[in-house]
């Protein structure tokens, strides 16, 4: 049960010296004796949870930022430290998130805009990562986190460049796949469940087709983790004989290939990354509920 601090004691003596021990997990405990927490527990908050996630455990660091932020919602440090823990266990939209609220309370603050860096190259945003370097770049931030910016900004712009190449060959797939569409035998629609080309949930699974540089995919493949459904990755630059496979599908279900990802579900096709889209057509097949 939290009990109130006493009028003459210092509410915070059992958080610092909990961290004082480096015991990050302990400062969790003592501040849940405090009712109410403080706002000025936040400053301990944080650094358990930065020492949390240095020693590998973000999820406690999540527990201690966030226990923070409820008490200092500005909080700098907490803020940091809830977007490092949501970066470790791959909870990109609350990263986000943070990140926006980092940039509201704290503008210009370098190693928040570091952070943007981070979460974007691993978002795969390149475009958005490389513009955002530059800008800091020409900014006064230390020297330390200006040279991790600059191999982030050129990871960032050599992925452009990458993608610029891989588009081109994309279009020629696309081209590939629009013939061999045109060229397939007209056949008539099979009713669901009575063919091939629908069968019963556990039959041919579920395949995302994709490319090393698609955002979306990633997006998409992220969801489908979250969601519990296990998938096949076929990369259509990578694989001709997906892609030869994924345009004759096409062309059997009257199917327009504009891009990926494209979806397929027990042999149902849907393409373009929505969420509700994807949701309704694993829900058809029995892999949600």
């Amino acid at each position: 049960m939290a009990r109130p601090a006493g009028a003459g004691d210092d509410p915070l003596k059992p958080l610092q010296a909990a961290l004082e021990a480096k015991n990050a997990e302990e400062v969790l405990l003592r501040s849940l004796d405090l009712d109410p927490l403080p706002a000025t527990a936040a400053d301990p908050l944080a650094a358990a949870a930065r020492l949390a996630n240095e020693g590998g455990d973000a999820l406690l660091g999540m527990q201690l930022c966030q226990r923070a932020l409820k008490v200092a919602p500005r909080h700098r440090e907490s803020l940091l430290a809830c977007i490092a823990s949501a970066r470790s266990l791959d909870q990109f939209d609350p990263a986000l998130e943070w990140m926006r609220q980092l940039r509201e309370a704290h503008p210009g603050d370098s190693e928040g805009q570091l952070w943007e860096l981070r979460l974007l190259a691993a978002e795969g945003e390149w475009e958005a990562c490389a513009e955002a370097g530059r800008a800091f770049a020409r900014s006064d931030a230390p020297a330390a986190p200006k040279a991790e910016a600059k191999t982030l900004t050129g990871r960032c712009e050599l992925r452009l460049e990458e993608n610029a190449a891989a588009r081109t060959e994309v279009a020629t797939l696309m081209a590939a796949l629009a013939k061999a569409r045109a060229e397939a035998p007209r056949s008539t629609p099979v009713a669901a469940g009575a063919g091939e080309r629908r069968p019963a949930a556990g039959g041919e699974g579920v395949i995302v087709y994709s490319t090393r540089w698609c955002g979306y995919c990633k997006k998409a493949k992220r969801w489908l983790k979250q969601q519990g459904v296990a998938f096949v990755e076929k990369d259509i630059e990578r694989d001709p004989e997906a892609t030869i496979a994924l345009a004759k599908k096409a062309a059997e279900q009257r199917m327009r290939l504009g891009g990926v990802p494209v979806f397929e579900v027990n042999g149902e096709l849907m393409g373009g990354w929505s969420e509700k889209g994807l949701r309704r057509l694993l829900e058809r097949h029995g892999y949600l509920r």
